[in-house]
């Protein structure tokens, strides 16, 4: 009898000596959870600081510590009130996947919210536009990178430059960059690698950059008919455009819209020169551009259009793909340092990367400029070719007024 209950006193002793073991183990995998967690600098600029964003800066050490508690229920977040940061732990990260929110709209709120405005304005498109993603057609314009884990849609005139640059800094290399590298950074060169790339598509962070779709047509403008090294392009749509216009039969419906151009044989004759002169001597004008972009309305072929002067909705296709940071061109530097700072948060042994401010070719000031002497009848059909980009983004069409055609539309103007 004595043996028996000293057999069940060390069954129980071994059970009780489990149970605190399992314990201790539970709690240093937690300690060691929050030891090594993911590091996200929130110190966001003025210049985009917003109520209900985590701008820190403006924030006391005791305030900021009560901000966090609201949303640190289950200890996921951990707030260093000295450095001013918040650390997301890896369980945090997954947490915030599972629900399908990505961790930096915690830290930046308005990247959810132009998520949910989009997909919104997604249910306002008409029956007929069906927006969905095609492998082989549509991934041409997405980069991505599997060591930062990221899927970036290039939207032309958007810093679509720029980002190629930094996808090119993720892999070790610098611009200009060779044809192999752009290959390599291309989501459509592994489009027989169907698992692979469904998985880049649904678990990697995904984003694009928007812009107010008239401002993208005057960059595209000066980016390619007045920038010498652009002479190849140039010369390609200028003959184009010049042949559209001016030399498409006595019933050209084009050249109406340009007033210099009388509809003489001598006229004919002198752009019959211009399209022969060599790159760099066409000096292309906004108006003719405007021209031959619409034409594509005119003619139902707008599938057609360069990717340069064509919508960013059918290029991205945001209501087909789950896109997770969406970035406002008006704030390209800060909102892009924000996620390339995520991005980067296992990567101490790369070299940083930094956006700098640079000077645009296409501010909304030049943007306005250029468009005063665009008629208003082709102002409406540019609006037509992009109304799903002013839908979805939340532009307004101001193209009636004279002076500010590329502003938002506002009461008395």
């Amino acid at each position: 009898m004595f043996i028996r209950r000293a057999k069940r006193r060390n069954i129980v002793m071994t059970l009780v000596s489990l149970l605190i073991l399992c314990l201790l183990i539970n709690k240093y995998a937690s300690i060691r959870s929050l030891s090594n967690p993911i590091n996200i600098d929130i110190s966001i600029p003025s210049s985009v600081k917003e109520e209900g964003a985590y701008a820190v800066s403006s924030i006391s050490s005791s305030s900021w510590i009560d901000y966090t508690k609201s949303w640190n229920n289950e200890i996921l977040i951990q707030p260093d009130v000295n450095r001013r940061q918040i650390f997301l732990t890896d369980q945090y990260v997954k947490t915030m996947k599972g629900k399908g929110a990505h961790p930096l709209t915690q830290v930046y709120p308005k990247f959810l919210d132009r998520k949910y405005s989009i997909k919104e304005n997604c249910k306002k498109l008409s029956a007929e536009t069906n927006y969905t993603v095609i492998l082989g057609e549509d991934t041409y314009r997405f980069r991505f990178n599997d060591d930062y884990e990221v899927v970036n849609c290039l939207v032309p005139k958007a810093s679509s430059f720029t980002w190629t640059k930094k996808f090119g800094l993720m892999i070790g290399e610098k611009p200009p960059f060779p044809d192999q590298v752009k290959e390599r950074l291309c989501l459509a060169t592994y489009l027989d690698q169907t698992l692979d790339t469904a998985r880049r598509m649904q678990t990697y962070t995904k984003f694009f950059i928007y812009r107010h779709p008239f401002e993208r047509l005057v960059s595209a403008y000066y980016s390619k008919f007045r920038i010498p090294s652009n002479d190849e392009f140039a010369a390609i749509h200028a003959k184009q455009i010049i042949s559209l216009i001016y030399l498409n039969g006595n019933n050209s419906q084009y050249f109406k819209y340009t007033e210099k151009f009388k509809n003489t044989k001598e006229e004919i004759a002198k752009q019959a020169k211009r399209i022969k002169l060599p790159p760099g001597h066409y000096h292309i004008t906004f108006l003719e551009l405007i021209i031959y972009v619409t034409s594509f309305l005119d003619r139902g072929n707008l599938d057609a259009l360069d990717h340069h002067w064509r919508p960013a909705t059918p290029i991205c296709n945001p209501c087909a793909v789950d896109f997770d940071i969406i970035i406002d061109h008006d704030l390209v530097i800060e909102e892009s340092q924000l996620l390339v700072d995520y991005l980067q948060k296992n990567k101490q042994s790369n070299e940083p990367i930094y956006f700098q401010d640079y000077p645009r070719r296409a501010t909304r000031e030049k943007c306005n400029d250029n468009f005063r002497d665009i008629p208003q009848i082709l102002r409406k059909k540019l609006y037509k070719i992009f109304y799903d980009d002013y839908l979805l983004f939340g532009y307004t069409y101001n193209g009636d007024s004279i002076d500010y055609a590329c502003e938002e539309k506002t009461t008395g103007q």
